[in-house]
């Protein structure tokens, strides 16, 4: 709200405090904002036998990790071919048992905010003639987008990082890089 005092990063917490863990009462303290969402698509009916995807309601407000000893209410809705189920990253969620003997289809897709960065580094890890035929809209969403200087490969004013070898290089001694391991 603008007439409230911003949230400072230090006083976010995920550490337990009352009332008990396991209650799932909306958090009294500051607690980090959603910057993962998720996407499940089943290719397949995912019934019950098949173990969906189980979820805690209300967990993402709780501003705290499940307690491992505590029981919680948990839901596994069912999805039917074709559908999805799209949660926020905090909410607390597991997969269940697959007890059909039959494999269970589907793509989990996880969409972050732009100040994360994905397993895979696309702009040191694309090989370069890759890079240079995609579209902006596609490399921003492969990590390529240079924020403030932050996530940049070679200038720094550059609205894109550029991939390749030539960039920082290695940071070893030149006479020792070479040389064959004793």
């Amino acid at each position: 709200m603008p007439d409230q005092e911003p949230v400072r990063v230090a006083d976010m917490t995920r550490a337990y405090e009352e009332p008990h863990p396991s209650s799932l009462a909306p958090a009294t303290h500051p607690i980090n904002p959603m910057v993962v969402f998720t996407v499940i698509y089943a290719f397949d009916d995912i019934t019950e036998e098949m173990g969906p995807t189980r979820f805690v309601p209300g967990s993402h407000l709780s501003g705290r990790q499940p307690d491992p000893d505590a029981q919680y209410q948990e839901i596994a809705p069912e999805l039917s071919r074709g559908s999805a189920v799209v949660f926020d990253g905090r909410l607390w969620h597991g997969g269940s048992l697959n007890q059909s003997g039959r494999p269970r289809p589907a793509v989990l897709m996880g969409y972050t905010g732009p100040q994360f960065r994905p397993i895979l580094n696309f702009p040191f890890g694309l090989r370069s003639e890759v890079a240079e035929k995609l579209p902006d809209d596609v490399r921003k969403i492969l990590g390529f987008r240079v924020r403030n200087g932050y996530g940049a490969t070679d200038d720094f004013s550059a609205l894109f990082a550029t991939p390749g070898r030539e960039n920082t290089g290695s940071l070893e001694e030149p006479e020792t890089r070479d040389s064959p391991a004793e």
